[in-house]
């Protein structure tokens, strides 16, 4: 543990090592257009491996199995942090060390299994190791656009990085598309979910708990909002 700490500070004295599968396949048929400002602000986010991935499951299991002592009892993410999430100590190190980079810390979720950071794209590159360029090549439809992602694989501290699941946020690949980002109104759920058909025999929901997650890129004060104007129960 007291290596761990050690090693979870001061970023150019450590040793960097690859974390697998943290380059996108999409760069073999792309070419590079460029490079990004230095300045240019960059979020990523570090997710992190469950400490107890087996247990998890067997909790997740339980909980959602009407025939288990344990339905419907669900944990806090604070709980579930305490008893399946990464440690402290590698929550700590990876935050320690994001930080001595110059990064910003924004999100350290309850869960312990995710840390968000802000920097520039000249402090992400140092903290992971890497040169960030910028692309033209096909996106997920195959239609040409221009990206942002990392040239080389990411790096990161020897003693840390068997426990990083991967980092997300660095590529900006993946982008949104306008018949992606309306409203997802009751109606167009009913179709987009195809329950259309028990809605027109009656069903309402009755009965049922709903629970809404989102990982990022909302606010929080939406779901009041979202609530108060379809009239939804809460």
């Amino acid at each position: 543990m007291a290596l761990l700490l050690i090693a979870s500070v001061g970023a150019s004295a450590q040793s960097l090592t690859q974390l697998p599968g943290s380059t996108l396949p999409v760069l073999s048929h792309s070419m590079v257009s460029g490079t990004p400002s230095p300045s240019e602000t960059v979020y990523c986010t570090v997710s992190l491996k469950p400490r107890f991935p087996n247990e998890l499951q067997a909790f997740v299991n339980s909980a959602s199995d009407p025939r288990s002592d344990s339905y419907r009892h669900w944990l806090t993410p604070a709980q579930v942090g305490q008893q399946f999430g990464a440690s402290p100590m590698v929550v700590s190190g990876v935050v320690n060390y994001l930080k001595s980079n110059g990064l910003t810390i924004t999100l350290q979720a309850p869960n312990n299994m995710a840390i968000t950071a802000r920097g520039t794209v000249a402090q992400i590159q140092n903290a992971f190791g890497t040169v960030i360029k910028t692309y033209s090549g096909p996106d997920p439809l195959g239609r040409t656009e221009s990206f942002r992602a990392n040239s080389t694989i990411l790096r990161f501290p020897w003693s840390l990085a068997k426990y990083v699941q991967c980092v997300t946020g660095i590529d900006n690949w993946a982008k949104p598309h306008a018949w992606a980002t309306q409203t997802l109104t009751p109606p167009l759920t009913r179709g987009l979910y195809n329950t259309k058909p028990a809605y027109l025999l009656g069903f309402r929901g009755e009965g049922r708990t709903v629970g809404i997650t989102n990982f990022d890129g909302f606010q929080l004060s939406n779901v009041p909002l979202y609530c108060s104007a379809f009239n939804l129960p809460v």
